[in-house]
């Protein structure tokens, strides 16, 4: 049995602090590996030593297996810990670690290979007995051959890639007329992720609940498990909110999942940490639906139900413990929710947010954890995945647990960047959520987008402006001075034209009152409110609730209500604003995929134009239109910024 002195983290952001977290406890001491745009992270900081990787592209840094290696032999570490994504499940570079001598956290390359291909593993599953959903798994990749496939299993099918996994690769497909463009796309995202294009088919188990069971194994052969994660909350195949224990399962039924996890992991030798995922149907049966080889993002709360350190038991079975419990002594307690909280804006079908964090305030206690790799001043770009950060609560039952979600949801501040707060605030908050038993379709089927009324949002921009002397000078106001006395000031009493959202807003202050011009309309909207005063250059109050405020430069980021919003100070004129009809302009940052059109083209509404990747992943842009394809203003590869003209289009008018 080998003592772990010194060990190396294999990855980034929230996972490499949370690993690190556990070792400073262990006394082991830690490496940490970095990109150049990771450069002044905090997971750097966190580690006792810390090497650059170059990049900051992924391909360049974290996947880079021989650099890691070469890393990991010159700091003389005992033992790498992968963390989940990245080359977490990659079997080569476990082999490479293997053959160096050092510790893998994690189980053998040969389980990682056998389960990473879905193909393989879907075999072995049905070898041994565990249900798989029907479809097709053969090496035929002709697209034709796949369609006819498609056929004989029945639409909707699933398109997945044979070396997936985190929801990548895969296409919902509902009629045949969509097939060919979703196994096209398919296939260049798994390329893109795991160097394997391949793909497999499965009928489409339409709107399951999403049940995985957290299992570990070790060298001595036993197995056990710590109960089942309900991730059914998803959007785009990405999960958005976990939960543990799930609910609505009759103990016959949740004994059988988990023995039939048990099945599974023993069937392959498994050793380590591991999760078995099912999908759920309506009428009660379950299909193995992958097992991932690594820690999941969503572990915080196997550990906050049963009070277990999961990395620590990595760490321990890696060194060559047994599991020191039997599964009698795993209790499950309580009720705990994992809240991705993603840089984003729009609810199903997002906008990557990036830019420089100006605000992060949250504060922890027994039921509330926070996992994040971020810190005020952290800069979020487009090259990682979008999540900054893990909000975990945790109450004696499920409704309990949801209240202290929506609580601390409120209370955790980001300012600086878009952050996903109206999508998990008005998931929390839904009926048929509350219920609970929610199905992988609640999103699509529940999910409004509510329209952003920024009138409250403009009281507090100018405010916050008319404030602009003391609040430019930095001193901190005392009791005496954080009265309203700036509501009678001229500066609240003068116009001033605010952006928000891409239109202009011009305001004028009155007592209690702000009036409120749109641009291009003459209507004036006139908003009363109750108080208005200042307790810091950083926080007001209105109406008497807290609200947190940061101005840098021309632009105001405020957090009000769970809610945060950007404004810019007449930074552009009305015709700036308007932009040109006739061109397409990127939505958001990032890098482009594919170009679907070719110059001179015409093009109709509803015609894909162009992909763009952004925070790993794609979105197709389609026509709006009937237009002519005047110019293409970029080429595959390049990257792209917000509002950069990507296409130039003439319109089509059809002739009278």
């Amino acid at each position: 049995m080998k003592k772990i002195q010194k060990l190396l983290v294999a990855n980034r952001g929230e996972i490499a602090r949370r690993i690190i977290r556990t070792c400073k406890r262990l006394s082991i001491q830690t490496v940490a590996v970095f990109s150049i745009a990771d450069r002044n992270s905090p997971f750097v900081k966190d580690a006792d030593e810390a090497y650059p990787l170059g990049g900051p592209e992924a391909s360049s840094s974290y996947l880079n297996i021989e650099l890691l290696i070469d890393i990991a032999k010159k700091s003389g570490v005992d033992a790498i810990h992968p963390g989940y994504g990245f080359l977490s499940e990659n079997p080569e570079f476990c082999r490479r670690v293997e053959s160096e001598k050092i510790l893998f956290i994690g189980p053998s390359s040969d389980a990682i290979h056998t389960m990473g291909d879905k193909v393989e593993s879907r075999k072995k599953m049905i070898e041994a007995g565990v249900p798989v959903i029907p479809g097709y798994d053969g090496g035929n990749q002709d697209p034709e051959f796949l369609l006819e496939k498609a056929k004989e299993i029945g639409f909707p099918v699933m398109i997945k890639a044979n070396a997936g996994g985190g929801g990548r690769g895969m296409r919902r497909v509902w009629n045949e007329v969509d097939f060919h463009e979703s196994l096209e796309s398919a296939k260049r995202e798994a390329a893109s992720f795991f160097k394997n294009n391949s793909v497999f088919i499965e009928k489409l188990v339409t709107n399951p609940r999403h049940i995985e069971v957290q299992v570990f194994g070790d060298n001595a052969g036993n197995v056990i498990h710590f109960f089942e994660r309900d991730c059914s909350v998803q959007r785009r195949n990405q999960k958005v909110i976990e939960e543990a224990p799930a609910v609505g399962l009759s103990d016959e039924l949740r004994n059988k999942i988990h023995n039939t996890a048990i099945l599974a992991t023993k069937s392959i030798g498994y050793r380590n940490a591991g999760t078995v995922e099912f999908v759920l149907s309506g009428s009660g049966e379950f299909y193995f639906l992958e097992m991932n080889t690594r820690l999941q993002v969503e572990h915080p709360v196997t550990e906050m139900i049963t009070g277990k350190d999961l990395i620590e038991l990595q760490i321990r079975i890696a060194e060559g413990e047994s599991i020191p419990y039997s599964q009698d002594e795993i209790d499950s307690n309580g009720h705990a929710f994992e809240l991705r909280i993603c840089a984003e804006e729009g609810g199903m079908n997002p906008v990557p947010g990036t830019g420089e964090i100006r605000m992060f305030l949250f504060d922890e206690d027994a039921n509330h954890r926070l996992d994040t790799g971020v810190e005020n001043g952290s800069l979020i770009s487009i090259y990682y995945d979008s999540m900054i950060a893990k909000l975990i609560t945790y109450g004696k039952d499920r409704e309990e647990s949801r209240q202290r979600a929506v609580a601390a949801l409120s209370r955790f501040i980001v300012l600086g960047i878009p952050i996903n707060y109206q999508l998990l605030n008005s998931i929390l908050t839904h009926s048929e959520f509350i219920k609970g038993g929610v199905n992988t379709g609640f999103l699509d089927e529940y999910y409004k987008e509510v329209p952003k009324d920024p009138d409250e949002f403009l009281i507090l921009a100018h405010a916050i402006q008319s404030m602009r002397i003391i609040n430019d000078s930095g001193d901190e106001f005392s009791k005496t001075n954080s009265k309203v006395y700036f509501l009678e000031d001229r500066i609240w009493n003068d116009y001033e034209t605010y952006q928000y959202k891409s239109k202009l807003y011009k305001v004028r202050g009155g007592r209690n009152t702000l009036s409120i011009w749109e641009s291009g309309s003459d209507e004036e909207k006139v908003i009363a409110f109750e108080s208005l005063k200042f307790s810091s250059n950083q926080i007001l109050y209105f109406n008497s609730l807290p609200v947190y405020f940061v101005r840098y430069g021309n632009k105001l980021y405020i957090h009000h209500k769970g809610k945060s919003e950007e404004f810019e100070i007449e930074l552009k004129s009305l015709k700036a604003l308007s932009g040109s009809k006739n061109s397409l302009k990127s939505p958001m940052p990032g890098k482009i995929i594919s170009i679907k059109v070719l110059l001179g083209q015409s093009v109709h509404a509803g015609d894909p134009l162009i992909v763009v990747e952004a925070m790993k992943m794609e979105n197709l842009i389609r026509s709006t239109g009937d237009f002519l394809v005047e110019e293409i203003c970029f080429q595959e590869g390049d990257l792209v910024k917000p509002e950069d003209e990507l296409i130039k289009l003439k319109p089509i008018h059809s002739e009278k």
